[in-house]
């Protein structure tokens, strides 16, 4: 179950027997963390480099090329944890790929956001590894979208002044579909704010809310919480490094202020 609980897709009440679990077993604790940084490398080479573009052309050939299978003459004993850890990375590794592919499929399929994709793009934007946009220059921004094919619907970037929040920088975040990001403060946290067209929100939420006509959906991850929502056919995810309760007190309160 562990490839599971590193991308949260288990109920909470598995999600705590884990976390005692691993409590208790430094080595589970290390394997949590192998796993989670393959995960990290799985996605980034996934979203980065247009891999699912190239696997959906290659399954739809008619005849796919056959590749002999190499049998190794004998095979060495390995561990236990070894085995294990091998196994679980694979596994961890096929997740990854369906989750971003399903992604990749567009909403027709009615697919989800991925969780770890969501904390990837969260890392990515404020880490400064993309390029940042100044909000105020409308036209660069617009721009940058357009060339980029970020959906019409995600070219936006709020203002959240109401909120005390101010708009510091604008991104672009690669994938599959393009998606837009805006970073914002209060003065003391940073905040960012993506938009995602044709997905809709990842199950086993740690908590949900009810705000207006919205369901509100709560998760942490890395340190970082996200609050997520869906309105106008997109998908909203509001994160940062502050307590989850603090965080959906501070969507609520944008959600229904604008109705």
């Amino acid at each position: 179950m562990l490839p599971c609980y590193v991308v949260g897709d288990l109920p909470p009440e598995r999600m705590a027997a884990i976390e005692e679990v691993l409590a208790a077993n430094a080595d589970l604790g290390a394997l949590v963390e192998e796993l989670r940084e393959q995960n990290e490398r799985t996605i980034r080479a996934l979203c980065g480099g247009g891999l699912p573009d190239a696997l959906l052309d290659a399954w739809t050939e008619e005849e796919p090329p056959e590749v002999p299978i190499q049998r190794p003459a004998r095979r060495e004993r390995t561990t236990g944890r070894a085995a294990l850890a091998t196994a679980a990375i694979a596994l961890m590794a096929a997740v990854a790929l369906m989750a971003v592919l399903a992604w990749s499929l567009g909403p027709d399929t009615g697919p989800v956001a991925s969780l770890p994709s969501i904390t990837y793009a969260h890392q990515t934007a404020m880490s400064g590894h993309l390029q940042r946009l100044d909000p105020t220059d409308r036209p660069a921004v617009d721009q940058a979208f357009a060339r980029a094919g970020v959906p019409d619907v995600a070219r936006v970037v709020p203002d959240l002044s109401h909120i005390g929040l101010r708009a510091e920088a604008v991104y672009v975040i690669p994938g599959q579909p393009p998606g837009s990001a805006s970073e914002y403060t209060d003065g003391t946290h940073h905040y960012l704010c993506q938009m995602w067209g044709g997905v809709g929100m990842p199950p086993q939420a740690l908590a949900t809310r009810t705000a207006g006509d919205h369901e509100l959906r709560g998760y942490r991850a890395d340190g970082v919480s996200f609050v997520m929502w869906v309105e106008g056919g997109m998908l909203c995810v509001m994160s940062a490094a502050v307590p989850l309760d603090d965080l959906l007190a501070l969507v609520e309160r944008e959600v229904t202020s604008t109705g």
